[in-house]
């Protein structure tokens, strides 16, 4: 297969067609930040966080996930323009607000100067704080979910493992991932590649009674 050129944040990089922009980034050492990604995985494109500016032959400026577009010869590839940092404070805002306590994900979000709060200066931020708030209230003191809704363990499952134990149950806000019925799964071989997947530790193991 031929090699394609680009520029990448104004770099000139040669690389495999077929390659993704994460990957042509990886491979020059540009850090385009994922949480949805796993090498053993088909690229998926869940959590969007890997968004990048793209500029073609036939489009200009277009916001992009990395991990599942393929490198063009001529394509010009922005990691971090302003558009783009905004649009991943934007994702990392959102993922919080449904997941506010996973410790990478906080992190990820600190490095990106999101954090909620109710004085926060962007009206977003205070709104999600207030939306966590309430949602913590419902919950009785029960920790929240910590998951993201990726999808990596019913992807590994199915693809790597084979076994589809897993899935996803219910739809729009009350989305989760469960077995069948929300019981032990008699396809389960407890092989931990949900959990090993898992970008938040949303996912644990233990022995079954």
């Amino acid at each position: 297969m031929k090699n394609v050129t680009l520029t990448m944040d104004g770099t000139r990089l040669s690389v495999r067609a077929g390659t993704t922009v994460l990957d042509a980034a990886r491979g020059a050492g540009i850090q385009i930040p994922t949480l949805c990604h796993q090498e053993k995985l088909k690229p998926a494109g869940a959590c969007r966080l890997c968004h990048v500016e793209v500029s073609t032959a036939i489009r200009q400026d277009v916001l992009l996930p990395a991990c599942i577009t393929a490198v063009e010869d001529g394509m010009a590839v922005k990691t971090d323009t302003p558009r783009v940092l905004e649009s991943r404070r934007f994702i990392l805002a959102l993922l919080l607000a449904r997941a506010p306590q996973p410790p990478k994900l906080v992190e990820l979000a600190r490095q990106h100067g999101v954090e909620l709060k109710p004085d926060a200066a962007d009206p977003l931020l205070a709104f999600l704080y207030h939306r966590v708030e309430r949602r913590q209230a419902e919950a009785g003191g029960e920790s929240l979910s910590w998951c993201i809704l990726c999808g990596q363990c019913v992807r590994v499952c199915a693809e790597v493992v084979g076994m589809r134990a897993i899935g996803s149950a219910y739809r729009g806000p009350k989305k989760r991932i469960a077995t069948p019925f929300f019981d032990i799964s008699p396809s389960c071989i407890g092989c931990g590649s949900c959990a090993h997947v898992c970008p938040t530790g949303a996912i644990t193991i233990s022995p079954a009674e």
